[in-house]
């Protein structure tokens, strides 16, 4: 595969673009501090992102966007675009067409550029210590409710006795998204231990308990896909181990085990759920429907799917109307008939074509990754790369019962996986 290198010359150093960059990670997963208008949601991760794009763009006057990478982009807005047409209605879906436009500018763009232009190495340690920050906050707030104080932007609890504690969020819209957006950082450092062969038992469980800590079934969940990839891994890998493998279930099984025998209540109401309640609890059931009425309408609308933003709506209309035409009625009103699963939901939305685009983006991230991994002369960047990268498809799997195509987190992790390969290849290439 053959890479254009983008150019890295002619723009402004500045030291003020750590603390900048800071904050902007730092406020990547707090979904719930925001203001609703319509479909769209002003948040304070959009505004504190919006300031640091115009940041980039008039004081270091430099954005950076490779061939190939813009191909794929405009690949996929069309897709989006097409779809969005064929769906019949463009209310609900011309939003996502600008939210995509915003998620590659600012979630995208930006970080890719910044890894490219400046020191990656920096960069990549005020990334990860923005997730400890994020998970101090959801330890702080698991603490504090023990002690009788639920702090603000809380939504979920268990009662423990005749206590009420919080299930930490740390801002995020509930547990399971900040679940999702701390199994980037956890696995992370899993995979990185593992391939340093540096696993201290101290730091290991630390990490990972700003996970756990969540109790969703997507935590646990993670850990399980983790394994299997392993398992991948280690035919290519030569540092992954059998006993590697054994970490990530044992690891959750412990936690498992613990949270049964200490809060039996917190285990068979919130982590083991589906379980106990025999697949009839009302989000599995949920779930289950999601995905069946997804995949019914992408066998009605194969090719370009109803657009992003219209399954709501669509099944709304259809199985409470009678009606399968998109009309102009409220969130309220279809918001329980809205997608829960990525593949089922990318599938209804954009049908073939737009599958087909996001499958091409999925090819080239791995044909860059494994370019990149080949360019690697020392070990440790090799393993950094590969760790960055099983934290990606990790995530991309946790996804599946936990969907969302705009998490600003992972455009942010997947732009900064592409910038470092093309810096990588750059900086070897030239050798």
């Amino acid at each position: 595969m053959s890479l254009s290198i983008p150019q890295t010359t002619g723009y402004k150093q500045s030291s003020l673009i750590y603390p900048a960059l800071f904050f902007f990670f730092l406020t990547l997963s707090m979904d719930c501090l925001r203001v609703n208008v319509g479909f769209l949601k002003f948040k304070i991760t959009h505004a504190v992102a919006s300031l640091f794009f115009l940041f980039v763009l008039f004081y270091v006057r430099k954005l950076v966007i490779p061939k190939g990478v813009l191909f794929i982009a405009v690949m996929i807005f069309s897709s989006l675009a097409l779809s969005c047409v064929a769906g019949g209605c463009t209310l609900s879906s011309s939003p996502y067409l600008l939210a995509y436009l915003f998620n590659l500018c600012v979630y995208f763009l930006v970080p890719f550029s910044i890894v490219l232009l400046f020191d990656h190495e920096k960069i990549f340690k005020i990334y990860f210590f923005s997730f400890i920050i994020i998970g101090i906050c959801a330890c702080v707030q698991l603490i504090a409710s023990c002690y009788g104080f639920s702090g603000p932007f809380t939504h979920q609890f268990i009662i423990l006795g005749s206590k009420v504690v919080t299930r930490p969020d740390a801002f995020a819209e509930e547990p399971s998204f900040y679940a999702l957006y701390m199994t980037s950082f956890v696995m992370f450092y899993n995979t990185k231990s593992i391939l340093n062969n540096s696993l201290y038992l101290k730091n290991i469980l630390f990490c990972n308990l700003l996970l756990l800590i969540s109790t969703t079934t997507g935590s646990i969940a993670a850990y399980f896909f983790y394994a299997f990839i392993l398992i991948f891994f280690s035919f290519f890998i030569k540092q992954i181990k059998a006993k590697h493998i054994l970490i990530p279930p044992l690891v959750s099984l412990i936690f498992l085990l613990s949270v049964f025998f200490i809060f039996n209540n917190v285990f068979t109401a919130v982590i083991a759920k589906h379980f106990y309640s025999k697949g009839s609890h009302e989000s599995f059931s949920i779930r289950i429907t999601s995905i069946y009425d997804n995949l019914a309408i992408f066998c009605d609308h194969p090719w370009l799917g109803i657009g992003l933003g219209n399954i709501g709506p669509y099944l709304y209309e259809q199985k409470v109307l009678g009606s399968p035409i998109v009309l102009n009625i409220t969130q309220e009103q279809w918001i329980t008939y809205a997608p829960s699963c990525f593949i089922p939901e990318m599938l209804a939305s954009l049908g073939f074509v737009g599958c087909i685009a996001l499958t091409i983006f999925a090819i080239y991230l791995v044909c860059l990754v494994k370019k990149a991994y080949a360019f690697c002369k020392e070990e440790s960047e090799k393993n950094f790369l590969l760790a960055l990268f099983i934290s990606l498809v990790v995530v991309l799997c946790e996804m599946q019962i936990n969907q969302g195509l705009f998490r600003s987190y992972i455009w942010v992790h997947i732009a900064l996986l592409i910038g470092l390969c093309y810096k990588t290849i750059s900086k070897y290439s030239k050798i």
